[in-house]
């Protein structure tokens, strides 16, 4: 063998080794890409425990009458997971199980009512609840908290993508649930906030499953569409039809960026791979003049019709305002838990995420 060729044969197994080192490390930081503990140090974990989650293990909306619903027992899941407390994940667990699968299906009914005679009337689903809840217990699976949460998790995902279709103008789409979201047998009424963006790096990684980066993919550029067209503004319901490249707002639905949309952002923030220019170009066009609240503002004229008032809602803005300028998040925010359910989930989601993926925020 001559010098020269001695010499490329080296280099070629230079370079592979390099793209098999570069590889590995990608691989090793997928796999400690996990929520798990991100709250252990946290001490809002049980004032959370101690406002929203009732002793058989429900997670409660004691803004909307003490319901509970799938996407609720999913955050609980997912926040125990982030706090390593075992126990309150077993606990709500059981109760999601015991009480909210009652369909056919591996999927989740989608509202607990305690206080009418029939608490689970209504057996449609949430296909975000029920993403929620696979994801929990995938990663209850991977701390060793059960021996058949992993099976579970892939029943739910299988059974899911019924509510998955592929549109060639966009990719592959997520209906909000199994029933009531056909629009004129031609159209879908659909929810962004349902994209999970978060989960579906963990699914993708933790299944195999490439269904889920397709779903990131699909959702990332509807939301442009969106920040393109109306400034940055993000409606919480759409219209989807067949033949058309572009999303419409929903009818029947009032246009405006809410309480829905207002997790968009977060969801991006959260997930390693999300577009952070979409997140920041959203935050930027709903806050206020000071900065440091976000306002429901309506799609089409842009005019404000409400200001998130919960300060739960602020750690989003606050983890943006991190991620773009490196500006802390407020201490308050990391020392008193919002009041109400829905904030103070989103809340710690994203105290999550800084200590997950923004450690110099915190």
């Amino acid at each position: 063998m001559s010098k020269l060729i001695r010499i490329a044969c080296l280099l070629v197994w230079a370079m592979a080794g390099s793209v098999f080192v570069m590889a590995a490390s990608a691989q090793d930081n997928l796999q400690t890409n996990t929520v798990f503990g991100a709250l252990a140090d946290s001490p809002l974990w049980a004032a959370y425990k101690k406002q929203f989650v009732g002793s058989k293990g429900n997670v409660i909306d004691n803004v909307n009458g003490g319901i509970s619903h799938s996407e609720s027992q999913g955050y609980g899941m997912l926040l125990a997971i982030a706090a390593n407390d075992k126990a309150a994940f077993d606990l709500i667990y059981s109760f999601t199980s015991n009480t909210l699968a009652v369909r056919s299906d591996a999927l989740h009914s989608w509202r607990y009512t305690p206080t009418a005679q029939q608490a689970v009337s209504d057996t449609n689903n949430a296909s975000d609840g029920d993403i929620l809840i696979a994801w929990a217990l995938l990663e209850a699976s991977e701390a060793g908290w059960g021996q058949n949460h992993r099976d579970k998790a892939l029943e739910i995902l299988t059974d899911l993508e019924p509510q998955m279709s592929e549109w060639p103008e966009i990719g592959l789409i997520l209906a909000p649930g199994e029933m009531g979201f056909d629009y004129k047998k031609t159209g879908l009424i659909a929810n962004l906030s349902y994209w999970v963006f978060p989960a579906f790096e963990r699914l993708a990684h933790l299944t195999g499953a490439r269904r889920w980066l397709r779903l990131q993919a699909s959702g990332e550029q509807l939301i442009d569409q969106f920040v393109i067209q109306k400034q940055g503004r993000v409606p919480d319901w759409i219209l989807l039809k067949k033949g058309h490249v572009n999303a419409l707002l929903a009818p029947e639905k009032p246009p405006l960026f809410g309480y829905e949309a207002i997790r968009i952002p977060l969801y991006l923030l959260m997930s390693e791979t999300g577009n952070k220019d979409l997140a920041l170009a959203i935050i930027k066009a709903a806050q206020t003049a000071s900065g440091q609240k976000l306002q429901v503002l309506d799609i089409e004229s842009g005019k404000a019709e409400d200001v998130f008032k919960d300060a739960g809602y602020d750690t989003i803005v606050s983890l943006a305002h991190c991620h773009d300028t490196g500006t802390p998040i407020r201490s308050s925010l990391m020392q008193s838990l919002d009041q109400n359910y829905y904030p103070a989930t989103l809340q710690l989601l994203a105290l999550a995420a800084a200590k997950q993926r923004y450690a110099s925020c915190l």
